[in-house]
């Protein structure tokens, strides 16, 4: 298939996340600048686009942060560089503003729409895309692409002159997983360096289910062979299978960057803010005010139950 000046430019997109409509909005867009006829179809596996970014944020939809530098990420310098080079925190806060985003920077640097909501953020970036003509087809997973002359073929059906890459990767299992199309990507012609997960929660052999939606502040410390790699300090999120919270989250790299993923401890603190000696003198004073206050009480002035 070729496409002449008349046919229009097919581009397809596969993954409807936050990257794939970005992705798509960012072809439409330009296309639209030059004058150029395009046809752009974004695929998505599951039953509506963006289930992943519902859940970015604690439902709040943190869209970037006011310190972003390359010391943050785990790449090499001269690609970050390049890529933020071409679009940085600036021009994201503008371009969801464009589309009727208003943002605020919070204390700590993390840049959250006004709304405070996830769906207000997807809502646009819907909106956006059906208002540029961009084609979005649901519960169609892509299980192959193959190359032809002159584009791509999907699914054996859909030919396309580009393909953009955006099925996500392995950090939300469910929540879009690029493995499964790995082996299909070779046939492209496309190198797939080793994907491991990052900025995900910590699975925690044999923790206590009871703490099951404790959430609360304090210090983390990551730990391999009595050796501490990193700590962080912040949110801490109790499951039913371990920790998470943006200090589990910002651990979880150093672990991702590892061979292997056993051998490694994580150490809670819970009041970092204190010593043990202050905390046992605040136990001390309460003790003998009230001998017989029940040990949940107890605790509970400084922990959550």
């Amino acid at each position: 298939m070729t496409t002449n000046n008349s046919s229009p430019l097919r581009v397809a997109v596969t993954g409807a996340g936050a990257s794939g409509l970005m992705a798509a909005i960012s072809a439409a867009s330009a296309a639209r600048e030059r004058g150029v006829k395009v046809d752009v179809t974004v695929f998505e596996a599951g039953r509506f686009p963006g289930k992943k970014l519902l859940a970015t944020g604690n439902g709040r939809c943190n869209l970037s942060n006011a310190a972003v530098g390359k010391e943050n990420y785990y790449c090499d310098d001269a690609l970050f560089e390049s890529v933020y080079g071409r679009f940085n925190n600036d021009d994201a806060v503008s371009f969801f503003e464009s589309i009727g985003v208003l943002t605020f920077t919070d204390d700590e640097g993390r840049i959250y729409p006004k709304s405070q909501r996830c769906d207000s953020v997807l809502n646009a970036l819907i909106y956006e895309c059906e208002k540029l003509g961009v084609n979005t087809v649901c519960d169609t997973k892509i299980i192959s692409i193959e190359k032809r002359s002159g584009g791509f073929l999907l699914n054996g059906e859909f030919f396309a002159k580009c393909v953009v890459l955006a099925g996500g990767g392995l950090s939300a299992p469910g929540k879009g997983d690029v493995n499964a199309l790995n082996e299909q990507l070779f046939g492209a012609g496309v190198k797939i360096s080793p994907l491991r997960p990052s900025l995900t929660a910590a699975v925690v052999s044999g923790f206590p289910k009871s703490l099951k939606g404790v959430r609360a502040q304090g210090k983390v410390k990551l730990v391999h062979s009595k050796n501490t790699l990193a700590e962080e300090t912040g949110e801490i999120q109790y499951t039913d299978y371990g920790l998470s919270g943006i200090a589990v989250m910002q651990l979880s790299a150093h672990i991702a960057a590892s061979e292997k993923n056993d051998g490694f401890s994580l150490e809670v603190d819970s009041v970092p803010d204190m010593n043990f000696s202050e905390i046992k003198e605040h136990f001390d004073k309460i003790k003998k005010r009230s001998p017989e206050m029940p040990v949940m009480l107890f605790l509970s002035g400084i922990v959550p139950e």
